[in-house]
């Protein structure tokens, strides 16, 4: 099925009794080939109310949102990206390592024991 155009659908959610009609209007134009008879999206964003997921605002509660710095520079609690993508696409073993501004991270002793085991690769090298 090759899609030539995309349909938007905008509905006043004050008057929402969650009936899904707007997930079954959306299942029948977008899941029309065979074999998606079944598919069901049930995930319907019903606001006002808490909304799904349930406290997704709350941001004591995932650490979200952003910090205010002495300066009074706004930088996200996360932390900047370089912290987050390492944290994401770290080795399992190497996660203890340290980035600094040398472009070949240091890795702990265990990540070389690891390594020598062909548990833990070195990061690779950018080039």
């Amino acid at each position: 099925m090759k899609i030539r155009s995309q349909v938007g659908m905008v509905l006043n959610l004050d008057k929402c009794i969650g009936c899904h009609t707007c997930s079954v209007t959306c299942k029948n134009v977008w899941s029309s080939r065979e074999g998606m008879e079944y598919a069901w999206f049930n995930n319907v964003e019903t606001k006002p109310g808490i909304g799904y997921p349930k406290n997704w605002e709350d941001q004591d509660q995932w650490q979200g949102g952003w910090i205010r710095g002495i300066s009074g520079k706004l930088t996200p609690r996360l932390g900047n990206r370089v912290s987050v993508l390492s944290k994401i696409f770290a080795n399992r073993c190497c996660r203890r390592s340290t980035i600094t501004t040398n472009p070949l991270p240091t890795t702990t002793s265990t990540c070389t024991t690891r390594r020598r085991a062909n548990i833990c690769r070195p990061p690779a090298r950018a080039r």
